[in-house]
């Protein structure tokens, strides 16, 4: 014969077993929901086409008040592709948090044809390939690097080039194209040196024929 406090026993055991495996359940799924927002919250950010670009924006900051900075300008269309290709392939980075703050120069801001914006910083921290974040994710120019010797930017002569320096110099003369309405004659000068030092182009031949 059972006896109404074995049964109430038994029914408080069971119910004590339900309620555990309902947290173990919940701790579970929890873990899971964690997991996937980590992993999905690093996964390298995308860029989109430039056929994928409704417009694309650029503004520069004025560096040591001895440098203009660029208000934020329309980039014109014939040059968004060469633009997106210089931080292909997109590789993320654990460059210094500090470096958006201390090396930054200036920013994109993309508005694509499904209406999501993207803001790259771009960063110039000295000899590195192209530094940038994407929505706040640092990332980095992957592939090869290759930087270019002897390189001279508007008379001063570097070791070599600093591939944020480069981006700003591209940004510098197409501002100054939409200012003067003159094609520049140091633009796609500034494209190529940016392309040799990923390695997508041949070295800058030296005085002589000599690479």
């Amino acid at each position: 014969m059972i006896l109404p406090s074995d049964s109430f026993r038994t029914w408080s055991k069971i119910w004590r077993g339900g309620f555990i495996l309902s947290a173990i359940v919940l701790i579970g799924l929890v873990c899971v929901f964690v997991y996937t927002y980590e992993h999905c919250h690093h996964l390298t950010p995308d860029l989109p086409s430039d056929l994928d670009v409704s417009h694309l924006e650029m503004e520069v900051y004025a560096m040591d008040g001895q440098i203009n900075g660029i208000p934020r300008t329309r980039i014109p269309d014939k040059y968004i592709a060469q633009i997106l290709t210089l931080f292909q392939p997109v590789t993320m980075s654990d460059y210094p948090a500090e470096w958006n703050r201390s090396f930054a120069i200036g920013k994109l801001i993309i508005e694509t044809r499904q209406e999501r914006y993207i803001e790259i910083l771009v960063v110039a921290p000295g000899k590195w390939p192209l530094c940038f974040s994407i929505n706040g994710v640092r990332c980095i120019r992957g592939g090869d690097c290759r930087p270019i010797v002897d390189i001279v930017i508007d008379g001063q002569q570097y070791g070599y080039a600093d591939e944020g320096g480069l981006l700003r110099c591209v940004f510098e003369e197409i501002y100054r194209e939409q200012v003067t309405g003159k094609e520049s004659e140091k633009l796609q000068d500034y494209f190529m040196d940016l392309a040799r030092s990923a390695g997508k182009l041949p070295p800058r031949k030296k005085a002589g024929g000599k690479k």
